[in-house]
C-alpha cells in the first residue's frame, strides 16, 4: 500500500511540483494551498506524512503544526517544514524534518520516511 502524503504550500506550482515528485517515488499526494484546508483535509483522512510551507498566509507551518500537535488524533502525524529560509530563521519548531528550498529528490524522500519510521531530525545551525 502507498504511503500518504500532504503537501501544504500557498504557491501552486511548488505545491504541484512536490505533488509530481513524489507520485514518481510511488507515494499517493494530496495538495492544498492553506493550513486550514489542511486541517479538514487531515481530520477526513489522516495521511502518513505532511509537508508544509513555513511561510503562509494566514496560518502559517508553525501554527498548522501547534494546532496537530495539540489534537490527540492528529499529534502523531510527522511534519516536515519546508521553506525557502534558512533553517535556523524557522526554528525548531518541533517538526519531525526540514527541507530547504530548493531540494532534491531523494532528500525530501529521505526526510519523508525518517519521519514515517520516527526518527525526528537533528537541526543544527
Amino acid at each position: 500500500m502507498k504511503r500518504s502524503v500532504l503537501v501544504v504550500d500557498d504557491d501552486g506550482s511548488v505545491a504541484d511540483a512536490v505533488e509530481m515528485l513524489l507520485e514518481a517515488a510511488g507515494y499517493r499526494v494530496t495538495t492544498t494551498e492553506s493550513a486550514l484546508s489542511a486541517l479538514r483535509i487531515v481530520e477526513s483522512n489522516p495521511p502518513d506524512a505532511i509537508i508544509c510551507d513555513a511561510v503562509m498566509p494566514g496560518m502559517n507551518g508553525a501554527e498548522l503544526l501547534s494546532v496537530l500537535r495539540r489534537n490527540p488524533a492528529t499529534s502523531s502525524i510527522p511534519i516536515i517544514i519546508m521553506s525557502g529560509y534558512d533553517r535556523c530563521k524557522v526554528g525548531e519548531i518541533g517538526q519531525d524534518g526540514f527541507l530547504w528550498k530548493p531540494f532534491l529528490i531523494h532528500e525530501m524522500v529521505a526526510v519523508i520516511e525518517s519521519a514515517i519510521q520516527g526518527n525526528v531530525a537533528a537541526f543544527a545551525c
